[in-house]
């Protein structure tokens, strides 16, 4: 390179433009930050004049009008978007004059700063044909600069992050070089183009307007809105963390009336995601692409979620099958509700007086004078536009009794341990016993000596022999009866040749299963 150092003129306007480039948008970040949350911007810029009036560049708004729950980086905003922002989302900075008026000398409020920031910038802009600053002119921008950012540092409304201070003595200190000078010349002038271009609208962009709140189950509509006549073609990719993908219109998922649509049928939460439309141009025999503004897609709502228990009444014969309906955010709402047996749907208004009524409001089911022949498996069905779910079966039948590990007491008598499965509820649990000479059962005696601490409870019942010899000569078993059924389980044959606390006896297969 010719040059590698600087004129004193050189070196002066190169430190205004580091200041005008890497320093002031730094208090501008925080006082925006401090008045309006990143995370709040997409709601106030929807509630100003600034999108509905067109005041943003299609690059701007690229960076700050970003749909929830996706969050723009203030870092990434220059200083004229900074200052664009806080002039019309921060009413209570306004300058004590008018905004975009240079603020007199005795005007020391923080909205005037701002003001003064940006006149700040532009004069230095002035400069940027020449690259030059003479020492006279510098001296005066750098104490003004100095005592504006001096001020905002203090100002407890500009919640300032960041020691500006020491920012400027880092860049008095800095030795600055040719490639410095380029680097911040050019940044300024790409930046006046910018500010100039601002006004046309021939040049080609692509800008995608987001759909309103989405539904699980119902249709997104996204719409390209394209800038300039150079028009190629238009088309659409779902963004993920480390690659794109190009969205296929055509199907039953995807399709649109123009290129510039994009509609996404029955959506679902896998649809949830970030969009980009893509717009294709050809200028001079050379093709480019532009990229839209990103629209992250919110899927509210979800197929219903069920939950089911049961009761049963002994007074009345019946037994309720209890449904539970939950939505996330209540949508979509429920269009359908309905039991079935062994899958097959049960008509209650064709079945009236066999069955309760079912409904949204009323989604449990009750079957009264329940016999054998209600035994099967119940399930509970639920539609919305988001999809179906149906429950897990509630089993019906004649008890089930499962013989647990059994143990040997510490008085040498012997445990056995029973638990009793039963929809309905069992309205009878009884032990019975048995001489094996003739095999005629009768029900034993839970308060007898020899059986002290058998229970016929539900659903856990216990047989307790204490002597060994009964086991010999009798016969055991457990009859549970319940609305539908009988269930018995047998306990013969045992073998105690070992009686330790927690192995199990050599049972017989049981009998009446």
């Amino acid at each position: 390179m010719a040059h590698t150092t600087l004129s004193k003129l050189q070196e002066n306007f190169t430190c205004l433009a580091i200041v005008c480039v890497d320093l002031i948008k730094l208090p501008l970040t925080d006082i925006l930050d401090n008045h309006v949350k990143p995370s709040d911007l997409y709601t106030e810029l929807n509630s100003s004049t600034l999108i509905s009036g067109n005041k943003l560049r299609s690059d701007q708004k690229k960076l700050c009008y970003i749909k929830p729950p996706c969050i723009p980086d203030y870092s990434k905003f220059d200083v004229s978007l900074l200052y664009t922002l806080i002039r019309n989302l921060c009413p209570s900075l306004k300058p004590t004059g008018r905004w975009g008026e240079e603020p007199a000398a005795a005007h020391t409020q923080l909205g005037d700063d701002v003001e003064r920031l940006r006149w700040f910038r532009n004069r230095v802009f002035a400069h940027a044909n020449s690259a030059q600053t003479s020492e006279s002119d510098f001296q005066n921008y750098w104490t003004d600069i100095q005592n504006v950012i001096t001020r905002i540092q203090k100002n407890k409304n500009a919640g300032c992050k960041t020691d500006y201070r020491q920012k400027f003595r880092s860049i008095e200190e800095r030795l600055l070089n040719w490639d410095d000078l380029e680097k911040y010349r050019l940044f300024l002038d790409a930046t006046v183009n910018l500010e100039k271009e601002r006004g046309k609208i021939d040049e080609p962009d692509i800008w995608i307007k987001d759909p309103e709140k989405v539904v699980c189950g119902s249709t997104a509509r996204f719409e390209a809105v394209v800038q300039g006549k150079q028009v190629s073609s238009v088309t659409w990719q779902k963004l993920y963390r480390d690659k794109s993908k190009q969205i296929e219109k055509g199907n039953q998922k995807f399709w649109g009336r123009t290129n510039e649509e994009l509609v996404i049928g029955s959506v679902c939460k896998e649809d949830e995601g970030t969009y980009q439309a893509v717009l294709s141009i050809e200028e001079d025999r050379i093709r480019k692409t532009i990229q839209s503004n990103i629209i992250f897609l919110q899927v509210v709502g979800g197929i219903p979620d069920l939950t089911t228990s049961h009761e049963t009444c002994l007074q009345t014969h019946s037994v309720k099958l209890i449904g539970n309906v939950f939505l996330i955010d209540d949508l979509p709402v429920i269009d359908e509700i309905y039991w079935s047996k062994d899958g097959n749907k049960i008509d209650t208004h064709e079945n009236e007086g066999k069955y309760s009524k079912v409904s949204v409001d009323v989604p449990s089911l009750t079957i009264y004078n329940v016999n054998q022949y209600d035994a099967g498996h119940y399930t509970l069905t639920a539609t919305n536009a988001a999809g179906t779910t149906v429950s897990d079966a509630i089993v019906l039948g004649a008890p089930e009794i499962v013989l647990e590990e059994c143990e040997e007491g510490s008085d040498g008598c012997q445990i056995f341990p029973v638990t009793i499965k039963s929809i309905p509820t069992a309205y009878n649990v009884q032990w019975q016993v048995a001489n094996k000479q003739n095999e005629t059962l009768t029900p034993l005696d839970e308060n007898a000596e020899e059986y002290g601490g058998t229970s016929n409870s539900f659903p856990h019942s216990v047989l307790v022999v204490r002597r060994k010899e009964q086991l010999k000569n009798n016969i055991y078993q457990i009859k549970v009866q319940n609305f539908i059924g009988v269930g018995i389980k047998e306990i013969s044959n045992l073998s105690f040749d070992i009686k330790k606390k927690g192995l199990a006896p050599k049972i017989k297969g049981p009998k009446g299963l």
